[in-house]
């Protein structure tokens, strides 16, 4: 048993009239910028999103669904406390510090002592889940051609039948 979104496969489970398929998705990644003069600057993103696709068969090749998005990404700046601008060729801060924080000066302002530490940092940790109700409807057995697109993907197509679902935006296939 399989979905297909784009042109990515995802194997999935299917217990009477249940169907359920889930995968994860990570970003680990770093920017940064270093000068001789002592500027740094970096950014480093962890993100996972994990994505779950609920399917009910009903009745006459109907069926209902449910397509969840559940996603936690921290994102972490780190700038050095002291630089001279006319040395690194940074006239401010980098840090995206008024977007998220509120009170008297919330920057990092070169020349200036503006931090604990030898470096300024800002991390903006986040956590967001949502989900959307769908309906599919059979699309017929393999042999029909109803898979065409499964076919450019990575996996073969397999054997079976399927439903044509459609979550915003995409047209997907489950196979069974």
């Amino acid at each position: 048993m399989f979905v297909v979104l784009g042109d990515q496969v995802y194997p999935g489970t299917a217990d009477k009239n249940l169907l359920q398929v889930s995968w994860t998705n990570s970003t680990d990644s770093t920017y940064s910028q270093e000068h001789d003069a002592g500027y740094d600057f970096s950014v480093d993103l962890l993100s996972e999103t994990d994505t779950t696709i609920t399917l009910t068969k009903g009745e006459k090749g109907a069926a209902t669904g449910t397509f969840t998005v559940d996603t936690v990404s921290s994102l972490e700046y780190a700038e050095s406390d002291r630089w001279r601008p006319a040395d690194v060729g940074v006239a401010g801060t980098q840090l995206p510090s008024t977007y998220y924080l509120v009170g008297d000066q919330p920057f990092n302002v070169p020349n200036s002592a503006d931090c604990a530490d030898n470096d300024c940092k800002l991390t903006v940790d986040t956590s967001c889940t949502g989900d959307v109700t769908f309906a599919a409807t059979f699309a017929g057995k393999y042999e029909n051609g109803m898979f065409g697109p499964v076919n450019g993907a990575a996996q073969s197509a397999g054997d079976g039948g399927g439903l044509i679902i459609t979550p915003p935006g995409t047209t997907s296939y489950y196979g069974y």
